[in-house]
């Protein structure tokens, strides 16, 4: 649920942890009527499960937001804990040099959910090259103004513009106070070049890797509900039985379709690499996306 939040982009501002005896917690939910009808051992259930939940949730959340709050006691001294902390100007969990790191690896490796995480753990600003063209475009700047002639024609927007929207992103009041990561950038090799001809320099280039055949299962595997808009993984993510005949399996999840730009993407990796050897750290993106992360937030944090 934590990791679909953070996806959707609804992140938090403050996290309570409401911490009661497990006696004291059973005889409030009696008291209220919703947990009436459970039987001790069922309540126990519960509580368990909610306490091993707990331990893996709260460490997702930068600590400087979380609060534990002791629940043993009268409504209104809990109520004053909530409220003080609410007033509580918030901090930065960025580095005292603000960092700036890159994100990059192929489709379906799971950059977007680290790149997700990584912004809201460490509140650095998540740029990628996409957002910076539109709102370029839609603001009617003068780099936007170029970027549109090349995407009204058809024509690819040029690596020295791209580079030049992000140096110019990189200049903003947010960026400089709190750092920065690159979402996917540098997708090839000029782009690669024009960064460093701009003198754009990473702390770290985070590559996450993952087999072909894997990103090949985990792309197949994808449906698509044409009603909700749900995504679901035959294996990983299984439909409801009543859904199925209305899924749909997208051409760009078809396998042809993955494997042609996977050969595109290993196409490019091999050039863009050499350029930042001095930053690059190799993610095994294979395991779970929790286990990522932790590699993702050690490698980030170490320079």
């Amino acid at each position: 649920q934590l990791h679909s939040m953070q996806l959707a982009g609804i992140l938090a501002n403050k996290v309570f942890v409401m911490q009661a005896d497990e006696k004291l917690a059973r005889s409030r939910a009696v008291d209220s009527g919703v947990y009436q009808d459970l039987s001790t051992e069922q309540f126990d259930g519960l509580y368990t499960d909610y306490t091993r939940n707990l331990s893996q949730i709260v460490p997702l959340f930068p600590k400087q937001i979380v609060r534990c709050v002791d629940a043993n006691r009268e409504d209104g001294d809990i109520w004053t804990d909530v409220q003080a902390f609410c007033r509580q100007p918030p901090t930065s969990k960025a580095p005292r040099r603000p960092m700036r790191v890159a994100v990059i690896g192929p489709t379906g490796a799971g950059k977007a959910t680290q790149c997700v995480r990584f912004a809201h753990r460490f509140n650095v600003v998540h740029i990628s090259t996409g957002d910076i063209l539109r709102d370029n475009v839609k603001a009617g700047t003068e780099l936007g103004k170029k970027a549109k002639g090349f995407m009204d024609s058809g024509a690819l927007v040029p690596s020295d513009l791209i580079v030049d929207l992000v140096k110019d992103r990189l200049t903003k009041a947010d960026v400089k106070k709190q750092g920065c990561l690159l979402d996917g950038f540098p997708r090839a090799p000029d782009q690669a070049q024009a960064m460093v001809d701009a003198g754009l320099k990473v702390q770290r280039m985070l590559l996450i890797e993952v087999p072909d055949e894997t990103l090949v299962e985990r792309g197949c595997g994808r449906r698509l509900d044409p009603e909700t808009g749900d995504i679901y993984h035959m294996k990983f993510k299984p439909p409801p039985a009543d859904i199925m005949d209305r899924l749909v399996h997208r051409s760009d999840d078809q396998e042809e379709a993955i494997r042609n730009r996977l050969k595109g993407y290993h196409s490019q990796i091999d050039g863009i690499v050499p350029y930042f050897k001095d930053a690059l750290v190799k993610i095994d993106g294979t395991s779970k996306p929790d286990e990522v992360f932790k590699l993702v937030a050690r490698a980030s944090t170490r320079w």
